[in-house]
């Protein structure tokens, strides 16, 4: 849920707009993913645009709107909806901004008719504080709680279904710099049923040691030969199982690969490539098949002269297709 709002209010301009996303962020990281948010707004802002309308023209010629973004006159956006076939409504988000934070709505649509809401409430420093999931009939189905020490780190995340009821919580400690030291989790009934050790250290190196109940995580950053930040995210689960995933950075730190692989596939994969130009906006994206250095989609984009987006080819397959955009101004 916290990088869902993220994605639409970026969707346009971001260096970033179809990049992979690292779940396992430093606090800095965050930081700086916001500082690109804030640049995305400006350009929105100086830009004057009220809104932008993306047309999806198929592989048969047909051409139809898929998405308006609306902006506030800040340049942040206030709306966001995505239409299917006849332009039927299928999902609309808004955010509305109050001197205490913003409260993100978030509805998807079945046939024009709603099906889901969800409601996310985020404090002056973009801090989620609750997310309540709604069905069709306005009742809550589900509820994300979150807490938070004097220092801004995440301590608790509590999950609960409809009327109340427990499903499961997370709680996570820290290291005084503010890199996660472990995390815990708890099913329905409060009984601890996983830990999360956050210590290169103590990575499990015999079969008794992999066998225990404890799963470890290791991060740790490298540099490559042209010196691009590396970032390696190992888990040890149990039994054994160990998976990584690799991020590469290039020197503005956009994220240029993201690489796979497990303990019984230890060979590492592409699952993700791109490029940026001089203004750290993506010009060529690449997808690969799971496991294997086939790609099955190439994203590439072009802008105008003030650096906004009005195109995108798709080579895909199944389903290739161009995206164009038309903007509003005030």
């Amino acid at each position: 849920m916290r990088n869902l709002f993220f994605i639409a209010a970026l969707l346009f301009f971001s260096a970033n707009c179809f990049a992979q996303y690292d779940w396992e962020m430093s606090k800095d990281e965050i930081q700086a993913q916001r500082m690109k948010t804030n640049v995305v707004y400006k350009k929105i802002k100086e830009n004057h645009l009220k809104n932008a309308k993306q047309y999806i023209t198929d592989k048969n010629g047909k051409t139809r709107l898929y998405s308006v973004v609306e902006y506030s006159t800040e340049g942040k956006q206030s709306a966001y909806s995505i239409y299917g076939k006849k332009e039927v409504l299928i999902i609309r988000s808004q955010s509305i901004i109050d001197k205490d934070g913003e409260t993100y709505i978030y509805e998807t649509y079945n046939n024009g008719k709603l099906r889901e809401k969800w409601e996310t409430r985020r404090n002056s420093k973009e801090m989620i504080l609750v997310s309540t999931g709604y069905n069709k009939k306005g009742n809550v189905f589900s509820k994300y709680e979150y807490t938070y020490d004097t220092s801004d780190n995440n301590t608790s995340m509590v999950v609960t279904k409809e009327k109340g009821k427990p499903l499961f919580k997370w709680e996570y400690d820290y290291y005084p710099n503010g890199s996660k030291k472990a995390a815990r989790w708890y099913n329905g009934k409060n009984k601890l049923k996983d830990v999360y050790s956050y210590d290169c250290a103590t990575l499990p190196k015999t079969a008794k040691e992999m066998d225990e109940d404890t799963n470890r995580a290791c991060i740790k950053y490298e540099y490559d030969s042209k010196g691009n930040k590396m970032k390696m995210v190992e888990n040890h689960y149990k039994r054994g199982r160990i998976y990584l995933t690799r991020f590469t950075y290039d020197k503005n730190d956009n994220l240029i690969k993201e690489e796979v692989s497990n303990s019984r596939k230890p060979k590492l994969y592409t699952t993700y490539e791109a490029e940026y130009d001089a203004q750290n906006k993506p010009v060529s994206v690449k997808y690969y098949k799971p496991r294997s250095s086939k790609i099955y989609a190439i994203y590439t984009y072009a802008y105008d002269l003030g650096g906004v987006i009005t195109y995108i080819s798709c080579v895909e397959k199944r389903n290739p297709r161009t995206m164009k955009y038309q903007y509003e101004k005030y």
